[in-house]
């Protein structure tokens, strides 16, 4: 549910596949060698630019896989994109059954299950970040939820979450955030998020 979208020209995109801490630099080798991508190419990190490491690899001639280091959420991720959906659900299917990945029920349960703010925190933004492509509830309320938050970090995180997850349904609550958030860079943070939504053709619920 929600693991593939439409995005351009009739390109297909999967959600994010978020990765455990645990997965090292030679598990994702080894991935790739085990499963034949060819590497297409890639970016190198510049912190000073703000750019991240990135790679794309080739599937077969239809698939892709991208794999991302986002020192802005700190987490690394996989997504699969391309012209024909068996091939992508193959593929999201083989990235998941032989390296660790963040199931939908674990980002949710960590983000239940953390107390404190700064790790409450960062279980928000990886929901966000790993979130599937269509509106789901129990990922809609919870970080909604944490947009209500008192701690002024979860709420930030909230907000980022809905960045990287920009659904119809947060619009309402991201316009209040940027118009009366207690923290000014909270609010200024929603309504830069509001923007950008509405510059990449986001609507209202």
């Amino acid at each position: 549910m929600g693991e593939v979208a439409v995005a351009q020209e009739g390109i297909l995109v999967s959600r994010r596949l978020v990765l455990k801490d645990s997965v090292t630099p030679d598990d994702i080798e080894r991935l790739v060698e085990t499963l034949h991508w060819q590497l297409a190419g890639y970016v190198k990190k510049d912190a000073d630019r703000g750019v991240d490491f990135a790679a794309t690899w080739q599937i077969d001639e239809a698939v892709e896989a991208h794999f991302t280091e986002d020192s802005y959420a700190d987490e690394r991720y996989f997504v699969v994109s391309g012209a024909e959906l068996g091939r992508i659900e193959e593929a999201l299917n083989n990235v998941q059954t032989k390296i660790l990945i963040w199931s939908l029920d674990e980002l949710i349960l960590e983000v239940d299950g953390n107390i404190y703010p700064a790790s409450k925190g960062k279980a928000v933004l990886r929901l966000g970040l790993g979130a599937p492509l269509k509106t789901v509830d129990s990922v809609k309320d919870r970080i909604l939820g944490a947009s209500k938050n008192p701690e002024t970090r979860v709420r930030r995180r909230a907000v980022q979450a809905m960045a990287y997850t920009p659904w119809p349904e947060y619009w309402e609550r991201l316009a209040e955030m940027a118009e009366g958030d207690p923290d000014e860079t909270v609010a200024r943070e929603a309504a830069f998020v509001m923007q950008a939504l509405s510059e990449s053709g986001g609507e209202r619920s």
